[in-house]
Formats: structure tokens, C-alpha cells, sequence
């Protein structure tokens, strides 16, 4: 009809673009992500899995690293709506196994292969919400929505690493078996996600027909193209100082994100802070979350307003030497739920700051024609990066018990800050400054 604009089969006043569904996709993107690579470690830590299982669950982050060589057939095969929607049912599926696996005698395997499944289907979900922000909103739109984007992916790391596991300790408290408490939890969590599988189903904007040639395009087509993407990523970037980088950066980091919830929730005569999940999940979800937001938001102003190669050190220092913290609260172990409240709050703080330079590092060798391909790469790498380091770690726990280990953790942030320095004088002065922007 004249006057308004189409997308699919569904039309909206002139100028006006349907994003009602931004906020809700992107709470569903950060929702598994979270459960899996965080939340998994305190029903873990509470029914008394090792120290060291717990590293090895550092491995169901491997989909995420490698989504991107799937990723040309999500683009090829169905719609990217229909993708979204199946991997929300599926994904609730997920959840209500987890939630089952958790009241089975061997829990262990049953919420792993869970687990492992809801990673999958949640990569395979990034994959496809993202496609669809490019396709159903145009280039100005993409960056109107930005923000709001963001501030949804953190509600759903806030509902999942804070409400969701304040629901667990309130359950707990109440005198409910720990098992049958996380059980209802991830069994909230399925309702969650089929309630928002169906909403995205009935509601998501229906995008305009693919442009793709299919006689000429094949899946063996476009995964040469992902090879060859491969090829030009590993000719074109500085490989000796890039690489080490990407895997080393956050060495220390890796080890000790893994085990902050443990520690928080192990008894004080195995050197942990006694915490119930509740005000773990008060703690570490919510007002760290917070912390995290400012040191991110921090980190972007000094770099544009200086360039990344002022602050990258300053960035890493503290992104790694907040863990002192860690190691006060160890040594000490204060009863006073303030002094927790604080040093977690410092380390999310020195974490959000570091990672910015981190992550404008990584835009920093992804500039040109293939910036977009350039960059997934690197959050491959990214990822591998955490993975690695964090499932050894749960052997330097069991030996060195919890003092010791924090201050392993400040001696594995060597590479970090070596790496660092090599990566920073090869860095151009203006990359990030605002004068460069323009």
C-alpha cells in the first residue's frame, strides 16, 4: 500500500521499522551462553563435583568458537526466522533436560550432554539472530538499536547469573534439596525460552526473500569461500603478535572466571566463603554486571579520547591485578558480606576495562574489506583462548587449594602483560581517537 514500508509480508508507517523484537532476541542470545559458561559451576560446586570436572566443562564453549564454519548454512538452508524460533524450542528442550539430569543419580552425564546440546543449538541461534538484525533493519537502524541490543544481552546475563540463581538459593533456603532446586530452576529457565520461542514465531517480521542464485551457490560453494576467508585472515594480520595475543591476553582471567562461583559458594573449612546461592547471585549477577557495564563504558572514553595505544597497558594492569582481591578475600576470608561485595565488584570493574582494549584490538586487525569475517575469526580465537586455560585450571585448585591458587593466578597474568606490551607498540597512535573516527 502506498505509504508504508514492507519487510516480508508485514507493513509499518512510512519511516518506522518493527524492533520490538530486538530486546527479546538478544535477551535469548545471552540467556544459554551464561548458564552454560557460568552458571554451570554453581550447581556443580553445591552437589560436589571436583574441581576438576568443573575445568573440563571450559569445553562446552567449543561451538561458539566455531560457529562461524557452519554459519554458510544457516544462510543457505530456510530462513533466518524460522532458524531463530526452532532454536528456542530446541534450546527449552535443553533446558527442561537439564533441569530434569539434575534429579537423576548420575547427574553429571545426563545435564552434561544437556549442556553440550543447549550450547549447539544457542551458537547456532547467534548465528542466525544476527543475520536477521542485518536483514530486517537497514544499516541506520542497526546502529540506532545498538544500545538497546546491548542493554537486553545484559538482562539476560543479569536474569540468568543473577535472578535465576537468587531463585535457586531462595529454594535452598527454604529447605529443598539442592538437586531438585537447580532442577526447578533450569525448568524456569525452559518455560522462558519456550515462551519466547513461541512469541518469536508468531511475531517476528517476515524478511524479504534471499537474493541467492541457487544454481550458482551450493553449500561446497560457500564453505570454499569460508576457506579462502580463512586463508586471506591468517596472510593479512600481524600472525606472530595478533595470535599470542588473542590466546594470551586473558590467560589469567580464563583460569579464575571459571572458579569465582565455586569459591563463593565452598564451605570456609575448604578455604571458599560459605555464600548461599541467593546472595551469590545478588552479588555476581546484578551489582557486578553493573560494574561491569562502567568499566566497558570507562574503557571506551579513555580509548577515544587518547587512542588504544595509550591505554591497552593501563587496560590489561587492571583487568588482571584486580584479583589481589580474590586472593585478600582467600587469605582473610572476612564474615562481612560488604568486603565480598567489593572485591567482586573491583574485579568485574578491572574486567569490564580490559576488555574493551581487548576487544578494540581485535577491531583494530579486522579493518578493511572482509572486517566483519575478520572479526567472528577472532572471537573464534577468543574463545579458545578462555577455553584452554580454564580447563586445566581445576588441577591447580585441587593442588593448591584456594590461597595458593589465587596467587597462581597472579603470576599467570605474565603473559598477559607481555604480550601486551609487544602488541602495543606496534599499534597506530590515532586507532580509536575520536579525531581518527571522523
Amino acid at each position: 500500500m502506498p505509504g508504508e514500508i514492507l519487510i516480508g509480508d508485514q507493513a509499518t508507517p512510512t519511516g518506522r521499522r518493527p524492533w520490538w523484537w530486538v530486546p527479546s532476541l538478544y535477551f535469548a542470545q545471552a540467556l544459554p551462553y551464561v548458564l552454560v559458561m557460568n552458571v554451570l559451576t554453581y550447581p556443580y560446586t553445591r552437589l560436589g563435583v571436583s574441581a576438576v570436572v568443573i575445568g573440563y566443562t571450559s569445553w562446552l564453549g567449543l561451538p561458539w568458537t566455531f560457529k562461524p564454519l557452519w554459519s554458510p548454512l544457516v544462510e543457505l538452508i530456510g530462513t533466518e526466522r524460522r532458524w531463530i524460533w526452532t532454536t528456542e524450542f530446541l534450546a527449552s528442550f535443553a533446558f527442561a533436560a537439564i533441569g530434569f539430569g539434575y534429579t537423576r543419580e548420575h547427574y553429571v552425564v545426563w545435564t552434561m550432554a544437556a549442556y553440550a546440546l543447549l550450547a549447539l543449538v544457542s551458537a547456532t541461534h547467534d548465528i542466525a539472530a544476527d543475520g536477521f538484525y542485518m536483514r530486517a533493519l537497514p544499516a541506520h537502524d542497526q546502529t540506532w538499536f545498538a544500545g538497546i541490543r546491548s542493554v537486553a544481552f545484559r538482562g539476560g546475563w543479569i536474569f540468568g547469573e543473577g535472578i535465576l540463581v537468587m531463585l535457586a538459593g531462595w529454594l535452598i533456603r527454604a529447605g529443598y534439596d539442592a538437586a531438585w532446586a537447580w532442577g526447578v530452576t533450569h525448568g524456569a529457565a525452559a518455560l522462558t525460552f519456550f515462551m519466547m520461542a513461541t512469541y518469536h514465531a508468531l511475531m517476528l517480521p517476515k524478511t524479504a526473500p534471499k537474493e541467492i542464485a541457487t544454481k550458482d551457490v551450493t553449500v561446497l560453494h560457500v564453505m570454499g569461500e569460508v576457506g579462502s576467508t580463512f586463508k586471506q585472515y591468517f596472510m593479512e594480520i600481524p600472525i606472530a603478535t595478533a595470535l599470542p595475543f588473542l590466546l594470551l591476553y586473558r590467560f589469567a582471567e580464563a583460569q579464575v572466571v571459571k572458579f569465582i562461583g565455586k569459591f563463593l559458594l565452598d564451605s570456609r573449612s575448604v578455604g571458599g566463603l560459605g555464600l548461599l546461592e541467593d546472595q551469590v547471585g545478588l552479588i555476581n549477577g546484578t551489582f557486578g554486571v553493573a560494574a561491569l557495564l562502567a568499566g566497558g563504558v570507562l574503557g571506551g572514553m579513555l580509548a577515544a579520547r587518547h587512542g588504544l595505544r595509550v591505554w591497552l597497558m593501563p587496560m590489561a594492569i587492571m583487568m588482571n591485578l584486580t584479583n589481589v582481591a580474590f586472593l585478600g578475600l582467600a587469605y582473610f576470608q572476612p564474615i562481612s558480606l560488604v568486603w565480598v561485595s567489593i572485591a567482586v565488584l573491583i574485579e568485574k570493574f578491572g574486567y569490564g576495562l580490559g576488555f574493551t582494549g581487548y576487544m578494540l584490538y581485535m577491531l583494530y586487525i579486522s579493518r578493511g574489506a572482509h572486517q566483519t569475517s575478520f572479526y567472528a575469526i577472532c572471537t573464534g580465537f577468543m574463545s579458545l583462548g578462555l577455553i584452554v586455560p580454564g580447563s586445566f585450571a581445576g588441577y591447580a585448585l585441587e593442588g593448591l587449594e584456594y590461597t595458593g591458587f589465587f596467587v597462581w593466578i597472579i603470576i599467570a597474568t605474565i603473559p598477559s602483560f607481555i604480550v601486551t606490551w609487544i602488541v602495543q607498540r606496534s599499534l597506530d597512535p590515532r586507532f580509536g581517537r575520536r579525531e581518527e573516527a571522523a
